[in-house]
């Protein structure tokens, strides 16, 4: 198991998200503590590469009993920024790490309180050049 992002919440949650391969397959998974020592893990997505056109897959968990919400990004190998803006308002410039078992990958986490939505994910290539999914450039779902 390896290691590709870790960080802490700034409700204090401890996070490590890690690169393993499981009988699935090739996959992420993210682990949380509370500040109170609960921990809660989970698998969040495979180390597939991303269908051609795509810039980014997400998986969204709202948090239970007051622990945060999740969210985990697997990102194209050009992305170098993630940028969240959620429900009150404020911006998450988001860590963006590559995945070492699947260099045509990248990863980024966001905890955020239970009570907020995530309302917007802008992705950003090396030149600071907005990336856009060719899938919902389209207008396809």
């Amino acid at each position: 198991m390896d290691v590709v992002l870790h960080g802490v919440s700034a409700e204090g949650e401890r996070w490590t998200l890690n690169s393993e391969d499981t009988p699935l397959g090739p996959g992420v998974s993210l682990e949380v503590r509370t500040p109170g020592g609960r921990r809660r893990f989970g698998r969040t997505g495979s180390s597939t590469p991303l269908r051609p056109g795509k810039v980014l897959e997400g998986d969204l968990a709202c948090g239970e009993r007051g622990e945060p919400s999740t969210l985990v990004l697997k990102l194209r190998a050009d992305v170098r920024a993630v940028v969240v803006h959620l429900s009150d308002g404020t911006r998450e410039d988001l860590l963006v790490a590559d995945d070492p078992r699947r260099r045509c990958l990248r990863w980024s986490v966001l905890l955020y309180p239970r009570h907020l939505d995530v309302r917007r994910i802008d992705v950003y290539d090396a030149a600071g050049a907005a990336l856009h999914d060719a899938a919902l450039a389209q207008g396809a779902t």
